[in-house]
């Protein structure tokens, strides 16, 4: 094992492989210096032939008793180090909130309670909890097993088109179907039965969520990603507004271009959410505006940073940072971290974002680029010859899929 690993005070051990991963990886290299490990079901190219994370490969990290497994190992290799450790997707946080007692022998792990991660991971759970928090989010109605009819769908103020998606956000990204979508707009009740047949059938088991459908673009969409300290108090939270989001069918939900800036409404709402719970850990979560209510209402909640979470660099803050400040130097943050103008994040090449994203949001993004512009895999430090050619592809992948995809491009 690479013994330039971290720095001479931590050793960062990522689990995932993907974008969130090379963020977290990015986000700990620019403030530290430190060189990360990152483990994975899967090599992809975000992380590969990287300087500043070395990837390892592990075949049984698909179930828990490999991921354990494997960072035995790994803390066995580095005994003298201390070792940080960072979840990425839902299915290995809920590994590592599952057997946090175990692995707090050997890791530094960011405040994961098993307690709070069920309770906000499965989004029955997490609306009910919204619910008594007086959080406002759509008219939802939970699908165990008999699919409703518009009767009961009306008596909950839901009628079509309505949104379907999955409860559990761990198991349904490991199954596999034709025709599979992260979230389901559903037309009718012919449709609906089709649909929830389909995924049954496919393999996922748990509950479903339906919710009232709120129309609109990306000018409707926020999202906001934060970090909780071990007290329990949220020391950075950064809002941003939603420039352009994925048009891949398997990839809806992903954002290609988000824009931070101040949101007291947005920020507000989550800190008190989060701080009365007395969380601790990283926070990403969506929201949407709802003309009807006149306030944004929120989605979903993940437990961990999410994908683009590198937006909030941006805007000059560093999520990473502060955990591994409190967590390993023990150095709090009193007032919380916010961003104070508007900047740009991008997954895909600037004229792609303001080319196609709604016409009402392209000369904010324009302005916001000039203030602040970031892109996750494009860090100077780590562009060799043999990086550029696992990205530059990938990029160009992106490009491809939102021009096949989006209907009228140039015109929305």
């Amino acid at each position: 094992m690479d013994r330039r690993l971290g720095n001479k005070d931590f050793v960062p051990v990522i689990l995932g492989t993907g974008l969130g991963a090379y963020n977290v990886a990015r986000c700990l290299h620019e403030a530290y210096g430190a060189r990360s490990l990152a483990l994975g079901r899967a090599a992809l190219p975000e992380t590969a032939d990287s300087r500043i994370i070395d990837v390892e490969v592990v075949t049984s990290f698909d179930t828990a008793e490999g991921i354990l497994a494997t960072l035995d190992a790994v803390a066995k290799k580095l005994p003298t180090r201390k070792l940080l450790l960072i979840p990425t997707i839902e299915f290995y946080t809920n590994v590592v909130a599952d057997h946090a007692d175990k692995l707090n022998s050997r890791y530094i792990v960011p405040g994961i309670s098993k307690d709070l991660n069920d309770l906000l991971l499965d989004k029955a759970d997490f609306y009910d909890t919204c619910r008594r928090a007086g959080v406002a989010y759509p008219e939802t109605y939970v699908v165990d097993q008999a699919i409703p009819d518009d009767a009961q769908l009306e008596e909950c103020g839901i009628t079509y088109p309505l949104i379907l998606k999955p409860s559990n956000t761990d198991l349904y990204p490991r199954v596999d179907f034709e025709g599979k979508k992260k979230v389901y707009l559903i037309g009718d009740a012919g449709e609906l039965h089709r649909t929830i047949t389909d995924i049954r059938r496919g393999g996922y088991g748990d509950a479903l969520i339906l919710q009232r459908y709120i129309s609109g673009d990306e000018t409707v969409m926020k999202v906001a990603n934060c970090y909780s300290d071990s007290r329990g108090r949220v020391s950075g939270v950064a809002p941003a507004q939603v420039i352009l989001t994925d048009r891949h069918p398997q990839r809806v939900g992903n954002n290609d271009a988000l824009m931070p800036g101040p949101d007291e409404e947005i920020a507000t709402s989550l800190r008190s959410f989060l701080d009365t719970l007395g969380y601790r850990g990283f926070v990403n979560a969506d929201f949407l505006y709802d003309p009807q209510q006149g306030r944004y209402l929120i989605l979903e909640m993940n437990l961990r940073l999410g994908a683009s979470a590198h937006y909030t660099m941006s805007a000059g803050i560093n999520l990473v940072k502060l955990m591994v400040d409190d967590l390993v130097y023990n150095r709090y943050v009193e007032a919380c971290r916010m961003p104070s103008e508007e900047s740009l994040w991008i997954n895909v090449p600037l004229p792609l974002v303001l080319a196609t994203a709604p016409k009402a949001l392209r000369s904010r993004a324009a302005r916001a680029a000039t203030r602040g512009l970031r892109h996750t895999l494009f860090y100077r430090y780590d562009l060799s010859v043999r990086r550029l050619k696992r990205i530059l592809p990938l990029e160009a992948r992106m490009v491809r899929d939102h021009l096949r995809y989006a209907e009228s491009v140039l015109n929305r």
